[in-house]
């Protein structure tokens, strides 16, 4: 009866997402203005699925994607961000999955798109269900929404959770992020943070210690249902550091073979 409950509301939880966020576009043309689109991004994996074995040990996605009519891998561990990527093409980004035929030929499947908006610094965040369905939602990070000196805490649930950054205190609503500004009297420092959800009318502690920051920085706190537990929630901390220069990580990309069938 337990697993019952547990996997209502990992589907209830899956559709909430899929409703909020809707996101199954249609292909961009890549020609015009939106070609010369320039991106930067990180992908958040987040993988509620239903089998109860499944959830003991962490999924990975190795995707592909095509920037600048180049095709490049993406990989990253669910729970988990991945490194920094360059993209140049349409608002509407696509992944793939590389499948491979008995003739060992290689055929690729569109999986997702994801709408990025304007250009800039992303976080993509993408959430699977264990059954091959994704959705996907790109929040911006660049410093126009990220300043110097902040923690943003963005929250990916469906509860209103209480936060406190050093002195400062905010309620993050569902599916929104507030900005904490941090300083201190030397150049590496720690401040209180604390966060707190009410459940059932009782007071539930996500987190209560001291965080550490750095002058001249920025950072992410992402909170999101827990995969194994989804009533509960879970964060990860993103440190948005300086992009080296575009050449910097298109040297590093593997390039692959994504020939038009």
């Amino acid at each position: 009866m337990g697993r019952i409950f547990s996997m209502k509301r990992i589907c209830i939880l899956f559709i909430f997402l899929s409703a909020f966020f809707g996101l199954v576009a249609q292909p961009s043309n890549k020609d015009g203005e939106e070609s010369e689109n320039q991106y930067n991004f990180c992908v958040l994996y987040l993988d509620y699925n239903q089998d109860q074995a499944s959830k003991a040990t962490s999924s990975q996605i190795r995707w592909h994607y095509v920037s600048n009519e180049s095709p490049y891998k993406l990989s990253v561990t669910s729970g988990g961000v991945s490194r920094d990527y360059t993209y140049k093409g349409a608002s509407n980004l696509a992944f793939y999955n590389e499948l491979i035929k008995i003739n060992e030929e290689k055929v690729y499947q569109p999986l997702l798109q994801v709408a990025l908006g304007k250009p800039g610094r992303k976080l993509i965040v993408i959430f699977g269900d264990g059954s091959g369905n994704y959705r996907g939602i790109a929040q911006e990070i660049g410093e126009s929404v990220l300043p110097i000196d902040t923690l943003r805490v963005l929250n990916l649930s469906k509860q209103s959770v209480a936060a406190m950054v050093g002195e400062e205190r905010s309620q993050v609503g569902p599916m929104k992020s507030v900005n904490f500004s941090v300083s201190g009297s030397t150049r590496r420092f720690r401040l209180p943070l604390a966060m707190a959800v009410n459940k059932n009318g009782r007071i539930k502690i996500i987190e209560k210690r001291k965080m550490a920051f750095a002058q001249g920085t920025r950072k992410m706190l992402i909170l999101f249902p827990d995969r194994r537990r989804p009533g509960d929630l879970s964060y990860t901390t993103l440190g948005v550091v300086d992009l080296p220069p575009v050449d910097y990580y298109e040297e590093e990309f593997d390039a692959i073979d994504l020939t038009d069938e």
